[in-house]
């Protein structure tokens, strides 16, 4: 493979060494020799001139530009890192380091030019770790440091969404008065805001719009005087400011949070024209769970009702059956007026209003029925005493009454069982030329191929001996694989599967000289902490270096886990690699497991929670993890064979800080097919891959970003065989995921197995009620998944239904568990389904609880049938007949 000539790493070391014994060398030489230096050679380096030599230990350190170009330039980790510069930065004279310019590049300024020039080397990715690690500080250091961080953002055009980033970023948009004096950074007045923005206007389209959809430093941005400003100069400015704050309601954060959207969206005092563009968006926000939101919604809605267009009155209706199952008395009144201007303003929407109305009534407190009775009579907006007349007529009250006394529609149950896979993993026609492998590769280099697509490129490439691409096909594979021989280094690292298909690829190509692979290790670097007599350290210490602890062992961790085996496939394609294992392209046998759920704080290795201490994990400090393994199975699988290794979840344990860690730096590309492949192998067996991707499904709950998830909820959903209980706490945990993407993909996986007969509403109600109790899965983003996959068609609304009466008798002791009860009385009222309220929960009903609302709500609700409940009562007839036909 042709490539860039460049210094090797022993020849980078002894220049290194060399320079670092001149203690006259300049900055430039040195950013000269590290410039081009990759991630893994400043590693190296960094072991043999450790920055402390140049900066000196305790308190003889002094930072020098050359040590803060070392320390930014040789730092292993950027959290670390950022707080020994800060330390050092600080303690530095004041005179020695202040420029009396807003420039970095001043000469005065030099060790923020070394911070800076020892940055630029750096990947985006520890770039970005590095930015996450700077607190939102006050002082006038911060801003320099800043300066240098928005500086190289801007240089490679990153996305950043640190919240003290943005903070920072924020303070630059928006003047602050005599307060900014002491800062140059920030605007003094409305003229200097606006001017900075027009020199960055990122500031506005990239960094103020992501503070909306992070939710976070936006009490800076209360000044509508100035954003009334900024409206004058800025085209669309205003417009798009009140969508964001709607959008950004509609997004999980917490209540706190979301009242900042609502300070802002009102204090923008929006028109009645600006209102009614943004029906849609008020409208959705009528179904949330915050009883503000909705407050706000039905602010802005009530006056625009008659200007509603068809379409949006219909979405109107449909939005206001969810508000009126709710049990603030506040609410459902203000809707109750909405429903009034309706009828006042569309006198055809009457019979459909009544028709909603007929079938909420019953599920109401009786002040409020009084008040649905007269809804659409002249005197409807008077509060009326019992007695007063039904504005429906004598016949429409026959009729509910006759509907109510006829049978409830009966839905068949659906045992799950096996049947033919879903959409994942229906099976392609093979990879026929070296044309289609080529479109392949660049399909998945780019993220568009389908998860299982490398499968078929194993097949392929196992059975051809040579491969012929054009020169610019071969000039492809280099350009994005260029520095493969630097790269490839550790063995089971997430990331590299990518690389090691195209050297798989690449050793194919017709004249191609054979590739001589480097050194590879067996497994990912760690260590272990020892006490004085060689013992292991256990501990819960926040602290790198844990107390007593007095060596520190390196270590070799291989756990052959799923990427791990992986890449055991892809050297097999190797001939130099010495590997000779057979490629694995169809699924495997199903087999029974043993696994058993466990929580564990203490009980693993030490190094492996030392991993995850110094991840930079999201994850809080002494959460009880989960996991899933059987007793039976090994840590130590080095002896097993391949189809063994990929069944034993004895790994996981020990492994589960490494997969944090990667399930957050990988690249999406790598890990999305390396969790597609394995799921393939597993299709007959998801259990087993639910267990494999337990860390990352836990990251999930803390962090926005986890890589490999959506194969894994694309798995589950089109599975081929009944899913166990492993599988479901799977999804359980996912339909609590901090990301919106994340729960929506679960909600669809869902609906997708109620659709297919696959969904056990019991054995998932049991996972999802543990969760709920033991974890920190949150009632809100539960109910919201729910909600999404009650939606998609009428059979999984009804398995919804089933599960959240499964977990009815646990909900006393589910935080917000009246929620989960006025969401299946909402859906069991769709469907004219009664519920019997469970014994144990019956003490609860008395008092004036949420909880003791809902459930009198619940009980009064009476058998009758429905059009949905028919739609869902065939659906399942149809998969019963399937099934039949099949025996």
């Amino acid at each position: 493979m042709q490539t860039n000539p460049v210094m090797t790493l022993n020849k980078r070391r002894e220049a290194l060494k060399k320079l670092a014994k001149n203690p006259e060398a300049p900055l430039k030489e040195f950013h000269a020799l590290l410039e081009d230096a990759t991630e893994d050679e400043r590693a190296v380096l960094a072991k043999n001139l450790p920055p402390a030599k140049v900066l000196g230990r305790g308190n003889r350190a002094v930072l020098s530009p050359v040590g803060g170009y070392l320390l930014a330039a040789l730092g292993t980790n950027p959290r670390r890192t950022h707080k020994r510069f800060v330390d050092l930065y600080t303690d530095s004279s004041w005179a020695a380091r202040r420029s009396d310019t807003d420039s970095f590049e001043n000469p005065h300024d030099a060790i923020m030019r070394g911070l800076y020039l020892g940055l630029s080397g750096r990947s985006d990715t520890w770039i970005l770790d590095y930015i996450a690690a700077t607190p939102a500080m006050e002082d006038n250091d911060a801003y320099g440091i800043w300066r240098v961080l928005h500086t190289l953002v801007r240089e490679r055009d990153l996305h950043c969404e640190t919240p003290s980033y943005l903070w920072r970023a924020l303070r630059t948009i928006f003047p602050e008065g005599n307060s900014a004096e002491d800062h140059p950074e920030i605007p003094a007045t409305y003229q200097e805001a606006l001017e900075h923005i027009r020199q960055d206007p990122l500031l506005i389209e990239r960094e103020l719009w992501t503070c909306f959809r992070v939710g976070t430093a936006l009490g800076a941005a209360a000044d509508f005087k100035f954003l009334d400003y900024l409206d004058c100069h800025l085209d669309g400015f205003r417009g798009r400011f009140l969508t964001e704050c709607l959008r950004s309601i509609l997004r999980d954060f917490t209540p706190r949070k979301t009242r900042v959207f609502h300070m802002l969206y009102r204090g923008m005092k929006p028109t009645t024209a600006e209102n009614l563009a943004r029906t849609p968006l008020l409208t959705a926000i009528l179904q949330t769970q915050l009883s503000t939101s909705v407050g706000l919604a039905q602010e802005m809605l009530t006056p625009i009702v008659e200007q509603l267009s068809t379409e949006q009155l219909d979405a109107l209706l449909d939005a206001s059956a969810a508000v009126l199952f709710r049990t603030e008395k506040k609410l459902v009144k203000a809707q109750l007026n909405i429903l009034q201007q309706l009828i006042k303003h569309r006198p055809e929407y009457t019979n459909r209003v009544h028709s909603m109305i007929a079938e909420i009534e019953r599920t109401l407190p009786l002040e409020l029925q009084e008040l649905v009775q007269n809804v659409g009579s002249k005197d409807s907006t008077k509060p009326t005493r019992r007695g007063v007349k039904k504005i429906l007529e004598s016949q429409e009250v026959q009729s509910a009454e006759a509907l109510q006394a006829q049978e409830p529609i009966l839905i068949p149950d659906v045992n799950p069982r096996p049947r033919a896979p879903g959409e994942l993993f229906m099976v392609d026609a093979p990879i026929s030329s070296d044309t289609e492998l080529f479109d392949v590769l660049v399909a998945m280099v780019t993220g568009t191929a389908p998860e299982t697509e490398l499968v078929r490129a194993l097949a392929y490439l196992n059975q051809t001996e040579s491969i012929r691409f054009n020169e610019a096909q071969i000039k492809y594979l280099e350009s994005v694989n260029l520095n493969w021989g630097r790269h490839i280094h550790e063995f089971e690292t997430a990331g590299e599967d990518i690389a090691f298909l195209i050297l798989a690829i690449y050793a194919r190509c017709a004249g191609m000289q054979p590739i001589e692979l480097p050194p590879i290790t067996m497994g990912y670097r760690d260590f272990l902490w020892l006490d004085r007599n060689g013992q292991p350290i256990i501990t819960n210490s926040m602290e790198y270096r844990p107390l007593g602890a007095k060596t520190k062992q390196d270590l070799v961790v291989n756990t052959r886990g799923l990427t791990g085996l992986l890449q055991e496939q892809l050297l097999s394609l190797l001939p130099s690699s010495g590997y000779a294992e057979k490629i694995y392209t169809e699924p495997f046998e199903t087999r029974n497991h043993a696994m058993r759920r466990t929580t564990w704080s203490t009980g693993l290795t030490q190094y492996a929670k030392q991993r995850i201490i110094n991840s930079d994990s999201e994850i809080p400090h002494n959460r009880k993890l989960l996991l899933w393994e059987d007793p039976n199975d090994t840590s130590a699988p080095s002896d097993l064979g391949f189809e063994d290794a990929a069944f034993n979840t004895g790994g996981v344990r020990e492994d589960y800080g490494h997969r944090i860690h990667t399930s957050k730096r990988c690249t999406y590309t790598s890990q999305k097919y390396a969790v597609g492949w394995y799921a393939w192998l597993m299709q007959n067996n998801l259990d087993y891959a639910a267990a494999q991707m337990m860390p990352a499904l836990m990251t999930a709950l803390y962090t926005r970003t986890v890589f490999g998830l959506n194969a894994l909820l694309y798995a589950l959903g089109s599975t081929p065989c009944p899913l166990g209980a492993p599988s479901y706490s799977a999804l359980g945990i996912a339909a609590s995921a901090l990301a919106q993407d994340i729960r929506a993909l679960t909600a669809e996986s869902l609906a997708h197995l109620a659709e297919r007969g696959m969904l056990d509403p019991a054995q998932f109600a049991e996972e999802v009620t543990w969760l709920l109790l033991y974890q920190d899965v949150l009632t809100n983003r539960v109910l919201g998944t729910f909600q999404d996959a009650a939606s998609v068609s009428p059979l999984a609304g009804w398995r919804i239904v089933q599960v959240l009466e499964n977990m009815l008798p646990a909900v006393s002791g589910i935080n917000r568990g009246g929620s989960f009860v006025q969401l299946l009385a909402q859906l069991a009222g769709e469907y004219g389904a009664s519920i019997k309220i469970p014994e144990v929960l019956r003490p609860k009903m008395k008092g004036s609880t949420v909880l003791a609302k809902n459930l009198r709500a619940l009980e009064r609700l009476e058998p009758h049938p429905t059009e949905l409940a028919e739609k869902a009562r065939q659906e399942a007839s149809h998969l019963n007949t399937i099934n039949m036909l099949n025996d």
